[in-house]
């Protein structure tokens, strides 16, 4: 009798699909919706991402009972006031604002499909002391300036958030469906995924040439990231949190032959990373013990067998990183991806912190080079602090370095003729730059450990600021930032640094990257010290000491 009841309500939701198409606009939002688990025409023709991610269907699923249902539940209540088990679906779309504003920027939009009827005044209560009761186009909502969200019940079961231009794009285009390109794009993509992403890249292109410009990648990706942006067309991501394994990266180029330069690109960064991580591994498993030997061995197996994985296959203009690719391709179980994570473990967080340790070293070529353009335009380096009539310090060098750090904008703010601590340049405190932050260092957001060494003879023992002229030394010989422990990190906008203890200049120096620490010379090179280095420190730490420095 079941079967009998099953097909008969496949055969009548085929019929009502095939009805719908025949006359529902852009080739029907059910038929969407039955291709890609979402009604599209939420999608307006100008969004540049989307994604759609499963959450009922996944929660309900056999192999996620030990999920922490009753966490999931409890932060569903409390901040969506919605049962999670009632959400279908969320469908996330962005697209790049423009209006009143000299630059476009992101504008995010969010369609919660719900599997039961709710009422505006019982959902996201998050929200509700963010926003004010009123209409928009015509439904009851709840209404916020940008760029805070706005939210409304479009029918009973299907909830908009977010910022409003999109929300009336995204109504609009629910009534009269226009498929732009990122909905031709999803609507290729099959709904066998809980997770499922899409990018078109082309409308990005502006923005991430302006993250390029800024300088916050290190030099030696440029040209990586320069062909990367300049020769794909779009992003397809899915996969599957429960259920028959899913786990695909589809990337379309402009074309064959970008397709083909991409192949080799990434062919080569996965040979680099190859003979890096496995580098590592030697150093994890060296030793004459022949058991520790098989050991390593069988690591390199299981880490080549990764490697193979994703490496991309290509399809004329189409390169696919596809986990699961066939039938044939032998799946890791549980004991497996067990022992490779915990005897991968240790090569990876190696590789994590030589990465970390790059990042943090850009930020101080990027600070160094910062001091040789103020010194250009002053005749002499910031001093550690501005001082005011009575000689008592103000603001630290770091603010006064901004403008050379794109900053203009911020250090404009700032009122120069008080302290760091004022009701008014307190207020600015959080919003330290990215620049001043190390990646390996775990302090509050507005602390940093970049510091300069204050004491008589040092970079920064003159209050009136150095000129490289006196740095008689040397400038490659002579350090003028350092990178302390976490715990003597202090708020970026203090005039507070290190002051020197020559007795053990290394002790506060040694932070969370293993065996040294960052330091940016007077000649704007940056070298990572190793801790054996106590008596050369003393002799880089003063302009001119004259001692000689092997």
């Amino acid at each position: 009798m079941w079967k009998a009841r099953f097909a008969f309500a496949r055969r009548l939701c085929v019929l009502v699909v095939a009805a719908a198409s025949a006359w529902c606009p852009f080739g029907s939002s059910w038929a969407a919706a039955q291709q890609t688990g979402a009604d599209l025409s939420w999608v307006p023709d100008r969004a540049f991402v989307a994604a759609v991610v499963r959450i009922a269907p996944v929660l309900e699923h056999r192999d996620a009972q030990l999920f922490p249902m009753e966490v999931i539940s409890a932060w569903s209540h409390r901040d969506l006031g919605l049962d999670p088990l009632a959400i279908d679906h969320v469908l996330l779309v962005a697209t790049l604002g423009g209006g009143d504003r000299p630059e476009p920027i992101p504008e995010i939009g969010i369609v919660i499909r719900l599997t039961k009827p709710y009422r505006l005044e019982d959902i996201l209560p998050v929200l509700r002391d963010q926003t004010a009761e009123g209409q928009l186009d015509g439904k009851p909502a709840r209404r916020a300036p940008f760029p805070m969200p706005s939210y409304l019940m479009a029918d009973d079961r299907t909830v908009l958030v977010g910022h409003e231009p999109l929300l009336r794009a995204m109504l609009e285009n629910h009534r009269q469906p226009k498929p732009g390109e990122l909905v031709q794009l999803m609507q290729q993509t099959p709904a066998e995924a809980d997770v499922r992403l899409w990018v078109l890249v082309e409308p990005l292109r502006p923005i991430l040439a302006q993250v390029l410009r800024s300088g916050e990648l290190p030099p030696q990706l440029m040209p990586v990231a320069q062909t990367v942006i300049s020769s794909i067309k779009s992003l397809t991501a899915e996969y599957s949190v429960v259920g028959k394994p899913v786990a695909r990266l589809t990337v379309t180029a402009i074309d064959e032959r970008r397709a083909q330069q991409l192949e080799r690109m990434i062919t080569e960064l996965i040979s680099q990373a190859r003979e890096q991580f496995l580098t590592e591994i030697a150093a994890e498993f060296e030793g004459s013990d022949e058991l520790q030997q098989a050991w390593g061995k069988y690591v390199q197996r299981l880490f080549d067998y990764v490697v193979n994985l994703v490496r991309p296959q290509r399809n004329k203009d189409r390169l696919v990183v596809d986990v699961f690719r066939g039938e044939g391709t032998p799946q890791m179980g549980p004991v497996t991806t067990g022992i490779l994570v915990g005897l991968l473990l240790p090569a990876v967080q190696s590789a994590r912190e030589a990465a970390r340790r790059m990042q943090c070293a850009n930020n101080l070529k990027r600070i160094g080079l910062a001091m040789h353009m103020y010194h250009d335009q002053h005749r002499r380096l910031p001093a550690m602090a501005s001082r005011d009539s009575q000689g008592r310090p103000l603001l630290s060098w770091r603010v006064h370095l901004l403008p050379y750090l794109d900053q203009l904008e911020l250090y404009q703010q700032f009122r120069l003729d008080e302290p760091w601590d004022s009701d008014h340049n307190r207020q600015l405190i959080a919003r330290m730059p990215d620049v001043y932050r190390c990646p390996s260092a775990p302090v509050p957001p507005h602390m940093t450990v970049y510091q300069v060494p204050v004491a008589p003879g040092t970079m920064f023992g003159n209050p009136a600021g150095t000129t490289f002229a006196e740095v008689v030394d040397g400038t490659s010989n002579t350090l003028m930032i350092v990178e302390r422990a976490p715990a003597k990190a202090v708020i970026w906008t203090k005039p507070e640094d290190w002051e020197v203890d020559f007795n053990n200049p290394l002790e506060e120096l040694i932070g969370d990257h293993p065996r040294g620490f960052n330091a940016c010379f007077a000649d704007g090179s940056v070298r990572f010290i190793e801790q054996q280095t106590a008596q050369l420190l003393r002799a880089w730490l003063t302009i001119a000491g004259g001692e000689v420095v092997p």
